[in-house]
């Protein structure tokens, strides 16, 4: 004959939590009966007396101040340059920085040099000049110069271009 055990732990958890439970009970009955012949009145227990937490009060906002005044743009000190971007004959195109004062020249392939003048660059910083071609002119390589000026510094560029051929 086999014996079976008497408590499994799965029982064994399940008489400990009804131990613990009736003990609990038999504490609570205890005290109720405590109060009721005492003759104090029935206090709510402190687990279900509700203390409202303070609110905290509204702070009014600070006055809002005032927005700073505009500071001036810092100086930046751009170095100044000039790049042709155009060298044909009767034509040359530069970009400088915006405001500068600039001249141009033409050096025929004949050592010839012709002025174009002074012009301002834009806002974009572009200067451009135009001439007529002169028929007959030598053939070969000429050059277009172009100076800049602004703000006490100057810049130079030069770039070829072919006449004839």
């Amino acid at each position: 004959m086999t014996r079976r055990p008497l408590a499994t732990a799965g029982s064994l958890v399940a008489l400990v939590l009804a131990a613990v439970m009736a003990v609990v009970l038999v504490a609570n009955l205890g005290q109720a009966a405590e109060l009721r012949m005492s003759g104090k009145p029935n206090a709510a227990p402190a687990a279900l007396s509700v203390v409202p937490s303070p609110s905290p009060s509204p702070r009014p906002s600070p006055p809002p101040s005032p927005s700073p005044s505009p500071r001036p743009s810092p100086v930046v000190n751009t170095q100044m340059f000039v790049y042709i971007f155009g060298s044909d004959y009767g034509d040359t195109a530069a970009t400088t920085l915006p405001g500068a004062s600039c001249t141009a020249s033409v050096t025929m392939p004949d050592g010839k040099v012709i002025d174009l003048g002074t012009r301002t660059a834009n806002e974009q910083g572009t200067v451009a000049w135009s001439y007529p071609p002169r028929s007959p002119a030598a053939q070969g390589l000429g050059y277009h110069t172009i100076s800049c000026r602004l703000g006490g510094q100057t810049a130079t560029g030069s770039l070829n271009f072919e006449v004839g051929g």
